[in-house]
């Protein structure tokens, strides 16, 4: 479903002669940001049968003047448009002009920034992004007794609330996160660092080794790192066990992973050698003189730095052939990679002028920061969508870029520095005034026309700690932003799942029987049909009170009470809405406490080190 705009175009003072009208489809022509084409279709048969000069004028007021863009000469409707410069909230005018004669004018602005948030930080830094979510190294305030003058540890961003994940007299640093599940560095001395995960509120160590652990990264919450050991080798952290990938005599570093897929550099004789790890076996991908390395890792494509003896190029993998992408004089490094899309920087030899540039496999290397002044760098990519820092052209500040696939636009003018920006998913956050904020902002993204839904319904019923609970799975769907799901009859129980695709559906204790669970994927563009399957609800017997954990009074009036025992201590609880929207979440610091909410269902999940129990509030 695309969202047209139509336009009866007025008879301006020139001629009556153009009466007929033209409608403007993009994807969204009241906000442009994510895409920035137009299509122009003339919708006077007239128009569409003679030929015509045609262009489109471009005013952003008071700022501009109207600065015409000639498309050329035709016979046929529609006319692909695509925008010069724009600057994020400006207002723009757009209009058309045939054989002399001029239309009335298309409205529209460009990145709206009024859902624009701002999260405070301090001292902010290695600034990571999944969706909506955010993790950073930060210092905390100096009001916190623990905290070192120079101490940073890692801070989590939810969507709406900021938590201090760890807290203690070692520097926390290069945190790396996917759907809640972080990883970071701890820095215990100048020559020992180790590894931690994070999950479900719980915290592990990953490594006790002397040396030192490099960067994680994260997929399909699976971690891969460097270790230096005797030599340094690669290692895998499932969220249970450790698996060492590598293990011989040569040096193996940089690794980077992707749904299972592990690639990394290896010391071969005097340079380094790209290779990858798939299915339990390893392939070596490059066999050359000079160094390989920096490489990265998708579902659909793998891409590296090449040295060709002259200077750096970008090469690509893909069905077991490799390309070379650039050839040229100039030093290209720090590749980004989405799919079959990618980005990085050039510098001169010996210069300082960084440009960026966004290629598509089959395509051409383009420049997209040639109209920035200079020093365009730290970019970063998802789908097609490229964001990147670059000082503007009549200041001295660093300022936040976005490319959409077709047009640059400038997303901050504020004053002081934005830089480091990082997108997924059409979500884009970037640092400002010395690190001191965060400011997070969401694009208007192309999106995909959605199939029925593939794969089956996976279901498990949960018999250990709550017999109640029945955890509900699809697989992702391609194109899918978020999933819907429903039990029928009502009266069965209650699914929570936040538009994930993974959901909990908590049964009501009086219902026997069977029930109808169905989930449908959706995105702003398409709806996909139900996938449904029918479940009996489990038997509950010989069910024994949590005596370690009581709520009251249910249903309540506003305001609920928790009595906790002591070894429930330093466990955590969360409260969401029956559509599964994060209320709160608290740490359990005493043995009695409370708190209120609005009339409504919402579901309680009790957050222990080994488990978790879901609990149904009513408040009336």
């Amino acid at each position: 479903m695309r969202y047209l705009l139509l336009l009866a175009a007025a008879v301006m003072h020139y001629s009556t002669a153009f009466a007929q009208s033209f409608s403007v489809d993009s994807l969204s022509a009241n906000d442009i940001c994510g895409n920035s084409n137009f299509l122009v279709f003339f919708t006077d048969q007239q128009s569409r049968e003679d030929s015509y000069t045609a262009e489109i004028s471009i005013v952003n007021f008071p700022d501009f003047p109207m600065t015409p863009v000639v498309l050329g000469t035709g016979t046929g409707s529609p006319l692909k448009v695509s925008l010069p410069k724009l600057i994020a909230g400006g207002a723009y005018q757009l209009r058309l002009r045939v054989n002399g004669q001029y239309s009335d004018t298309v409205a529209f602005t460009v990145c709206n920034l009024a859902g624009k948030k701002t999260v405070d930080a301090y001292a902010a830094s290695d600034l990571t992004i999944w969706r909506n979510q955010l993790a950073w190294a930060g210092q905390p305030s100096h009001k916190d007794s623990m905290a070192l003058a120079n101490d940073y540890e890692v801070y989590y961003y939810d969507g709406n609330e900021t938590y201090q994940v760890t807290k203690n007299r070692v520097h926390d640093v290069l945190p790396t996160l996917e759907n809640g599940v972080m990883s970071w560095v701890r820095n215990f001395s100048t020559s020992n660092t180790e590894i931690y995960y994070y999950r479900d509120n719980v915290e592990k160590r990953v490594t006790q080794t002397p040396g030192f652990e490099f960067h994680p990264k994260i997929s399909d919450g699976v971690i891969v790192w460097g270790s230096s050991g005797k030599n340094y080798d690669v290692f895998s952290f499932d969220g249970n066990e450790t698996t060492q990938i590598t293990n011989d005599a040569a040096d193996d570093a940089g690794p980077e992973i992707c749904q299972g897929r592990v690639l990394w550099q290896k010391l071969v004789g005097a340079d380094y050698e790209i290779f990858l790890y798939e299915e339990g076996s390893t392939t070596q991908l490059t066999d050359n003189a000079y160094d390989d390395g920096g490489g990265r890792i998708s579902d659909e494509l793998i891409a590296w730095v090449g040295y060709d003896g002259h200077d750096n190029e970008i090469f690509v993998y893909k069905d077991g052939e490799v390309k070379q992408i650039t050839n040229n004089d100039v030093n290209d490094y720090d590749i980004r990679l989405s799919g079959s899309n990618l980005t990085w920087q050039s510098f001169t030899s010996g210069g300082s002028t960084g440009q960026v540039y966004y290629y598509t496999f089959g395509g051409e290397p383009e420049n997209i920061s040639a109209y920035t002044a200079y020093n365009s760098g730290n970019a970063r990519i998802s789908g097609n969508i490229v964001v990147f820092d670059a000082y503007a052209n009549d200041t001295y500040n660093r300022e936040v870029y976005l490319f959409n696939g077709t047009s640059t636009i400038q997303l901050s003018m504020d004053e002081g520095d934005d830089m480091l920006p990082v997108i997924h998913d059409g979500y884009i956050a970037w640092t400002r005034d010395m690190h001191s904020y965060i400011t997070v902002f969401q694009v208007d993204t192309p999106c995909e026309n959605l199939s029925d839904v593939v794969g089956e319904i996976q279901v498990s019923h949960d018999t250990e700690n709550n017999a109640r609970v029945t955890t509900l799975s699809i697989d992702e769907q391609f194109g899918a932003s978020q999933y819907v799901w429903k039990v029928e009859p009502m009266r069965a129980g209650v699914v929570t799942a936040g538009g994930s695709n993974n959901a909990s559906l908590m049964w009501d204790d009086d219902f026997t029987g069977d029930a109808i669970i169905s989930v449908r994927s959706i995105n702003r563009c398409d709806i996909s049909d139900l996938k449904s399957i029918t479940i009996a609800a489990p038997t509950i017997t010989n069910i024994e009170e949590d005596n370690q954990f009581q709520l009251y009074p249910i249903p309540s009036n506003g305001t609920v009470y928790l009595k906790t025992s002591g070894l429930l201590h330093g466990s955590s609880y969360e409260v969401l809405t029956i559509e599964g929207k994060p209320v709160m979440r608290k740490v359990i610091t005493n043995a009695e406490s409370s708190f209120t909410l609005n009339p409504g269902v919402y579901v309680l999940r009790l957050l222990r080190a080994n488990s978790t129990s879901v609990y149904k509030l009513i408040v009336y």
